[in-house]
């Protein structure tokens, strides 16, 4: 569980550098306290959020696609109760 929590957490942390990434390629640049965004800061900014979430939508595209291809929950179930015959035998309740 633990390790399914760590793989989960890569995208907390590389979500927030990588859009901030796209947004610096595209031009985007923070302004100076109290300056008011102009309208080109704004289509840039905007531009870099838009890259972001294309290359996000990409890779949960991508993932799908191999999960319909390569996942198999009744293989899967088949191989562990093959492998642990005994812990199937003690959650159904049958000695």
């Amino acid at each position: 569980m633990a390790v399914l929590g760590d793989i989960a957490s890569i995208g907390a942390i590389v979500s927030p550098t990588a859009v901030g990434l796209f947004m610096d390629s595209a031009g985007y640049r923070t302004p100076a306290l109290g300056t008011k965004d102009t309208a080109d800061m704004i289509m840039n900014m905007t531009s870099g959020v838009h890259q972001s979430f294309i290359v996000a939508g990409a890779l949960l595209f991508a993932a799908g696609v191999l999960a319909v291809f390569f996942l198999n929950p009744d293989r899967t179930a088949a191989h562990l109760q093959a492998k642990f015959p005994a812990t199937v035998q003690e959650a159904s309740g049958t000695p």
